[in-house]
């Protein structure tokens, strides 16, 4: 993702967001940049939700730059029921 936010190629980034949309337990993308923003999906509330923010960079000419965040929020409750299904 970094890679295409570098080249700024908006295209790729969607389809890279779209990508991780399909994990069964996420419910919220957002990616926030100088040049773009995008947000995917709902956020949610309630005690089996997970908010994760992601700072974003790439390494050029030794340098680190920075390309924004991605906030992520995910559900734990598919999560935990799929564990207790496969221990009992």
């Amino acid at each position: 993702m970094t890679q295409s936010l570098w080249i700024l190629n908006r295209e790729l980034v969607r389809v890279q967001l779209n990508g991780f949309m399909s994990l069964p337990d996420l419910h919220y993308l957002s990616l926030e940049n100088v040049d773009m923003s995008m947000v995917m999906g709902h956020i949610s509330t309630g005690d089996d939700v997970i908010n994760q923010k992601l700072e974003l960079s790439y390494w050029y000419k030794g340098e680190s730059k920075s390309l924004g965040q991605l906030t992520i929020q995910m559900s734990t409750g598919r999560i935990r029921q799929r564990a207790f299904d496969n221990f009992y």
